[in-house]
Parts: structure tokens; sequence; C-alpha cells
């Protein structure tokens, strides 16, 4: 059982690593950046065989290193070590899935309608479009909340995929069936390692903006924008 945690706390430090904007792209390198990030921002003095065995699972951090890694990384302390998350319920779990693929549906059915190619791939980012001479990783992300504010729960790590918010219209609009498509991936997130969460405002006149900054955008005019982003 000791075992059996030890491995699972390492997938989520490397998933939280991958995540990490200033990481290494690539697993190789990941050990040394790690330690030498612990080493300076905390005054540790790791060796990289003790960083490279958290990553691989051969030993557990010391609780005081799992709250640096987790502050280092810009992850939920509570999700590193032991895995638990704010939202973790079988509920939000399943709504969250239903709705992930209902979006990732919209848009790869709105990209074929318009000439571009997709295809489906497991993992966060659910689909590599081709589009206007252009290929690239879109994740499809749904609003949890709506009103004037909205939460959005995005699967990570994502790395250099397009982050696109699926925005039904609300009830009664005249054009049946239709949804707003807003480019997201700059908006700041907050990280929880296994995923991470935006919060943007929508105005009076249907732009949108990050919630702690005043940079609004409008909702994409026609689907051909995702490939000129």
């Amino acid at each position: 059982m000791v075992q059996k945690t030890t491995q699972e706390l390492a997938s989520r430090l490397n998933q939280a690593v991958a995540a990490h904007p200033l990481a290494p792209p690539t697993s190789h390198g990941r050990v040394t950046w790690l330690m030498r990030e612990l080493n300076s921002r905390t005054g540790a003095d790791m060796s990289l065989n003790s960083v490279h065995k958290w990553l691989t699972g051969g030993s557990r951090p010391r609780e005081d290193r799992i709250h640096d890694l987790a502050k280092l990384l810009n992850v939920d302390e509570v999700w590193l070590a032991f895995g638990k998350t704010p939202t973790d319920t079988a509920a939000v779990k399943d709504q969250r899935a239903v709705q992930a693929n209902g979006a990732s549906l919209v848009v790869a059915g709105l990209v074929e309608l318009y000439g571009g190619r997709v295809v489906f791939q497991d993992g966060p980012v659910g689909m590599r479009v081709n589009m206007g001479g252009k290929d690239f990783g879109v994740c499809a992300v749904v609003a949890q909340n709506t009103g004037e504010n909205l939460s959005v729960v995005v699967p990570e790590p994502v790395a250099d995929a397009r982050v696109v918010l699926v925005l039904p219209r609300p009830k009664g609009s005249k054009a049946a069936g239709h949804v707003d498509l807003v480019d997201v991936t700059d908006f700041p997130r907050k990280s929880f390692g296994g995923f991470s969460v935006l919060e943007a405002r929508k105005g009076k006149d249907g732009r949108f903006s990050p919630l702690e900054a005043d940079d609004w955008r409008k909702p994409l005019a026609a689907v051909a924008d995702l490939a000129a982003a």
C-alpha cells in the first residue's frame, strides 16, 4: 500500500512538473530543473538522486518537501500529497466528463463543417486540428457556472494547445443550438495539478475578460480564426 501511494504521488508530481510553464518540454532535463529550482527557492540541498526517486516513485518526499514542491509548482498541496481536490466528487467528475465530451464534439463538428480535419486523441488535449495549413491541439472546455462570472475547469497539462471555451447561447436565443467560441488559452489559471481553473467575466456586449484583468476578448468571429491565433 505504501509503495502504491508513493507511485501515485510520483505520477501527480510528474503531472505538476509537465504543466509548469518553465519546466523543460520533455522528461529529459526535468530532474535537474526541479532540483535546481527547489534548492534555489528553499535553500535545500537535495541531490539529483533524491529528486529522481521522487519522480519515479522510488521514494516519497517528506511532508515539508511536499509543501515546498506544491508552492514551487503552483499546485494544491492536498492534491499533490493525497490526490484530493476541492471538487473531487463522483457527481462533479461525471458532469465534467459529459460536458467536456460535448464541447469537443461541438468544436470538432464546426471545424470539419468549415473544411478542417480533426483527429481525436486521449489525454487532456482532446483533439488535433488541421486547418488553414496549420496543425495544432485543441482542448475544448465549458463554463461550470454561468452568470456575470464564469468558472472553467481545464484538464492539465495542455502544453501549447489552444484552450477554447464553448459557451452555449442562453435559452430563448433566436439561433437554436448557437454557441460562442472564446479563445482563453492565455487567461490566467490556478493550477491544482491534474487540472486548473480559470475565472472570467462576461460583459454586457458579449465580450469576455480574465476576472482580475481588463483585457476584453470577443468570441471568435469564425471557426477559421482558430488557425489564425
